[in-house]
């Protein structure tokens, strides 16, 4: 009797620990949620930032002027530059994508991180061509 309750304790703590294990998004599929999000939005030019640590509740993400001050479970954060060849400021959005779950949520913005270069960019842009002006007309 004695056995069969450590075995029961044993089964249910590896049960406890494998859902909680199963029920993780990792960060590849957090990274496929940002990438289905930015398509949803039809946008044409953008870029698309991924911060490698994760924000839990509270936690401030610092920009120009403001502090945006994260409410939420531990989440991915990500950034999307809606218009990367505008100077600031312009519409940008803040995407996190909860850990355990997958919920997203969202901060429309109009600033980027002050921390943008410690942000992994996940795509490229290609920049129109300038066009000079040609001084041999005149």
């Amino acid at each position: 009797m004695k056995n069969l309750k450590k075995y029961m304790i044993v089964i249910i703590l590896f049960c406890f620990c494998y859902n909680t294990l199963i029920a993780q998004i990792t960060e590849e599929e957090a990274i496929q949620k940002a990438w289905e999000f930015v398509e949803n939005r039809n946008l044409n030019t953008f870029l698309l930032y991924f911060n490698q640590k994760t924000v839990t509740n509270n936690d401030e993400i610092s920009t120009f002027n403001k502090i945006i001050i994260f409410k939420g479970n531990q989440s991915y954060a990500f950034f999307i530059d809606e218009g990367p060849l505008k100077n600031w400021s312009h519409e940008c959005t803040y995407l996190f994508i909860g850990c355990k779950d997958g919920e997203i949520q969202t901060v429309n913005w109009k600033l980027p991180p002050n921390n943008l270069s410690e942000w992994k960019c996940l795509n490229e842009i290609n920049e129109p061509p300038i066009k000079l002006f040609n001084y041999r007309k005149i």
